[in-house]
């Protein structure tokens, strides 16, 4: 059985933690899904923001997992799963700078924690591309924006959460996978190569 905990407030979270260790649940997952979006390029964002944005994709995670470290050890098969974003491999002159270098840092992160928490507590990276949740806010009411995304993608549509907690389970269920970082996006991140490189 599976316990899947997402990043929330501390009491909430350590919460959560404990009823899934009351009910015995043999392979708890540790899923870091916190997340900022800063809409400005490297040159405008403040000192503060850059901090902030930091402090929120990449800190956070870190700290967290360090954090469930002792209770993480005493189950067996522990995962822990950060959600990255596809932003942070691929680039261009319309995608803001700032957060997919949080994004990038977040995925070598991912490795060097493999690496260190390994052969007990496995540690992976998934990354999504556009799904439907609040953190892209304005911009799923902007039709043509969304017109413009879906084009790109092959499968013609966003992803949705349920298909996020389905990927997840391949990481949890492959004991093989750690340090792997896995892409899940329809496949727009390759058709926008491609748009971009046509223009």
């Amino acid at each position: 059985m599976v316990c899947l905990c997402l990043f929330s407030p501390p009491p909430v979270f350590f919460g959560r933690w404990m009823n899934c260790e009351k009910q015995k649940h043999t392979h708890p997952v540790l899923v870091n899904n916190s997340g900022k979006v800063v809409g400005m390029s490297a040159r405008e964002c403040k000192w503060e923001e850059w901090k902030s944005l930091l402090a929120t994709n990449t800190f956070s995670m870190s700290k967290m997992t360090a954090l469930m470290i002792p209770l993480l050890e005493k189950p067996q098969d522990p995962n822990v799963i950060h959600i990255g974003s596809i932003l942070a491999r691929t680039w261009d002159k319309m995608t803001p700078a700032p957060y997919p270098a949080s994004k990038s840092a977040m995925e070598a992160l991912t490795r060097f924690q493999a690496i260190e928490l390994g052969p007990k507590i496995r540690v992976n990276c998934l990354s999504p591309g556009f799904v439907w949740t609040e953190i892209h806010g304005e911009l799923w009411k902007n039709k043509d924006h969304v017109e413009m995304i879906h084009s790109l993608t092959p499968m013609k549509r966003s992803g949705t959460i349920e298909e996020m907690a389905e990927a997840v389970k391949v990481f949890v269920n492959n004991k093989a996978l750690t340090g792997c970082w896995f892409q899940y996006d329809g496949g727009f991140a390759m058709s926008r190569w491609h748009f971009f490189l046509a223009c």
